[in-house]
């Protein structure tokens, strides 16, 4: 998700600087294990953090070859 990032805050990719100027945004869940501050809960509680993606729209909401769409 870094890379993801990385490129989409250039909001351009490659010589020709084409702009990414369309996104499409979908929702996916990370699970984190003892996420909770409070000892005092069970250590096998988990939660689920809501993780925002943007991805350009000629990909779709999956950023699946995300990778090859062009190479910044």
């Amino acid at each position: 998700s870094s890379y993801l990032s990385n490129v989409l805050d250039e909001n351009n990719c490659g010589e020709d600087k084409a702009p990414w100027t369309t996104y499409t945004t979908y929702t996916t869940y990370t699970t984190t294990k003892n996420c909770d501050k409070d000892k005092k809960k069970s250590k096998s509680q988990s939660c689920n953090t809501a993780v925002v993606v943007n991805v350009p729209s000629p990909l779709g909401n999956t950023p699946h070859g995300y990778k090859y769409a062009c190479e910044c």
